[in-house]
């Protein structure tokens, strides 16, 4: 490289860097009477580009935190509780690990366990209302749509969902999503839609164990699910909270009631 090379390598380096202080810097120069431009050299522009990313990440965040609004929600309810555990097949384990937090939180559990039931099932027989008259609970825990996975009707079944929140009535409640072991065709987000989040464990969120059926979870899986919704269930996330302190003791007796298939309801 020759020396008139070198020099005009040198003039452009330095031409380069003063249009970009020029571009940066915020005032405005000016050359024998006339404004000079700035340049727009968006990577430049640090302080914009920092906020952007930090909307950027607290979107997602948004995203991905549960709506949950505070608006109704209410402080830990203290007081033991008379619940009512309700559902088809997939309770059967629940139950028995709910009857533990049952008992070493002060509270009493009856659970109904309707093999191979729908929300229709509850919805259009007296089911419900002969149980809520027999165990008369303040707290009631349903576990439904598992049977109702992959139907085409979704929107039919909404009516259900209405009609047993209907029975339910004033009644604090918790609806526990069908751990999908294959997705579904909505029946979980219409379930959670109806009921509302606040009201709604999703069960999606886990990795289940599944048993040899490869649809039930294990009675170990089942434990931990039921650890998860009992955690939620004491926290502020939830409609009406109680207390579901993780117990110490592990050999509670459930008080189950087992319906069969054929069964035809109350």
């Amino acid at each position: 490289m020759t020396n008139e090379q070198i020099k005009t390598l040198i003039l452009l380096v330095i031409a380069f860097i003063a249009i970009l202080a020029y571009a940066i810097q915020p005032t405005k120069w000016a050359f024998a009477g006339f404004p000079m431009e700035k340049l727009n050299i968006p990577f430049c522009s640090v302080s914009d580009s920092s906020a952007s990313g930090a909307d950027s990440a607290a979107n997602a965040f948004a995203k991905n935190k549960p709506n949950v609004s505070n608006e109704h929600l209410q402080p830990t309810d203290t007081t033991s509780q008379t619940v009512l555990f309700i559902g088809d097949s997939m309770i059967e384990g629940l139950a028995r690990r709910f009857a533990h937090y049952a008992e070493g939180n002060g509270h009493s559990l009856f659970a109904v366990v309707w093999y191979g039931s729908t929300t229709k099932s509850w919805a259009e027989t007296s089911t419900l209302d002969h149980f809520i008259e027999l165990r008369k609970p303040t707290f009631i825990v349903i576990c439904l749509g598992s049977n109702e996975l992959f139907v085409n009707d979704v929107e039919r079944r909404q009516s259900y969902v209405a009609a047993i929140k209907k029975k339910i009535g004033d009644i604090p409640y918790i609806w526990i999503g069908a751990p999908d072991w294959k997705g579904d065709t909505g029946i979980n987000d219409m379930i959670q839609k109806e009921v509302g989040q606040s009201r709604y464990f999703d069960s999606r969120q886990l990795v289940i164990k599944r048993g040899k059926d490869n649809i039930h979870p294990t009675f170990s899986a089942a434990s931990l699910w039921a650890d998860s919704i009992a955690q939620w269930m004491s926290s502020t996330r939830t409609q009406h909270p109680i207390v579901m302190e993780q117990p110490s003791n592990s050999d509670a007796k459930c008080n189950f009631t087992l319906l069969q298939p054929n069964f035809e309801g109350y």
